[in-house]
């Protein structure tokens, strides 16, 4: 449980999560770090160091300015290592529920995730940021890349176009729904 923290100008990311545990981030504070405000990576390619998160809740934090050393990270970036090739009736990630969280961003992409089954993106509000000068509009604010069973639901979107999602690499089952200003799927 990580509850009521604030991570500001962190150098790589907000915070890193790799465990198959139960792990819950909640009424935290991302403020300002140079890529994205949390990322879970894994190792199914080369040193097989860290493994898979079975069970992530990811609820009412604000995440403000992630992204300053790229100019345009994710929010939540979902990377396990899995080699040029994998395989997409298998999943390394299981279980993410990101759900009741402040955006306030300039970065267009807000999940960039590999190799999920089941992930809930639910009732969270996204700002556009002033601080900094935004990034293009041209980028999906979803990639989902190998991916099965997604929910992006009851979101609101104010960064200005719709947001667009990109399903690829035999991503399947994505549903969105009822959200304003992201696209219906």
């Amino acid at each position: 449980i990580m509850r009521n923290c604030e991570v500001r100008q962190n150098r790589a990311r907000g915070i890193l999560i790799s465990t198959a545990g139960k792990v819950l981030i909640e009424n935290n504070k991302f403020l300002k770090c140079t890529y994205a405000g949390i990322q879970t990576a894994g190792d199914a390619n080369y040193w097989f160091e860290s493994g898979p998160v079975m069970d992530l809740t990811v609820r009412g934090n604000l995440f403000e300015d992630q992204g300053l050393a790229v100019g345009d990270a994710p929010v939540l970036v979902v990377i396990p290592e899995l080699g040029p090739v994998f395989d997409t009736t298998w999943y390394f990630h299981n279980n993410i529920v990101f759900e009741d969280n402040t955006i306030n961003a300039f970065s267009r992409i807000l999940v960039h995730a590999r190799s999920i089954n089941n992930f809930v993106f639910r009732n969270n509000t996204i700002n556009r940021s002033t601080d900094y000068p935004h990034a293009p509009e041209t980028n999906p604010a979803f990639v989902f890349m190998g991916c099965r069973d997604v929910l992006i639901e009851g979101n609101t979107y104010n960064w200005g176009a719709e947001a667009t999602i990109a399903a690829v690499n035999g991503s399947s089952n994505i549903i969105s729904r009822d959200n304003t200003n992201i696209q219906e799927m």
